[in-house]
């Protein structure tokens, strides 16, 4: 009687975890893809014109992975004649701020006013952060007048 008791729980037991249902005990499934930050120009040349003269450029970024960006910021760190339009992150006209949410892109927009004839080149240094940790990364850009 005691074995067949036994065995009978184990049957029980055994049929309990066969409910076909692939349930998790998380509530909220683990993250995978911490968050990154992607530019999706195809070229980091912003063009060229003459000295004396303006030509705006657009740089496109998108969040990738799985989680939203926040404290975006962009520095240019160069004293050539690149800078974001009017002076400031993220150029008169650009989408982008502080945040951005997963698989959304925005714009930055930049100014190369040279004064005279040469090739000049600025690096833009991006910041941000996901959930999990902060971010560094370095972008050129190049143009000729």
């Amino acid at each position: 009687m005691k074995k067949s008791l036994i065995i009978l729980l184990l049957l029980v037991l055994s049929l309990a975890g066969c409910t076909g249902k692939n349930e998790s005990i998380l509530s909220t499934p683990v993250q995978k893809d911490p968050g990154s930050l992607t530019i999706l120009n195809p070229s980091d040349f912003i063009g060229a014109t003459v000295a004396n003269t303006t030509l705006e450029h657009v740089l496109t970024i998108k969040a990738n992975g799985g989680l939203n960006l926040s404290n975006i910021a962009v520095t240019i760190t160069t004293s050539d004649p690149i800078t974001f339009k009017d002076g400031t992150y993220p150029g008169t006209g650009g989408t982008c701020g502080a945040t951005l949410s997963s698989g959304e892109t925005c714009t930055i927009i930049l100014l190369y006013e040279p004064v005279n004839t040469n090739s000049h080149q600025a690096n833009l240094k991006f910041t941000y952060q996901d959930a999990l940790k902060s971010y560094e990364r370095d972008y050129q850009v190049t143009a000729d007048s």
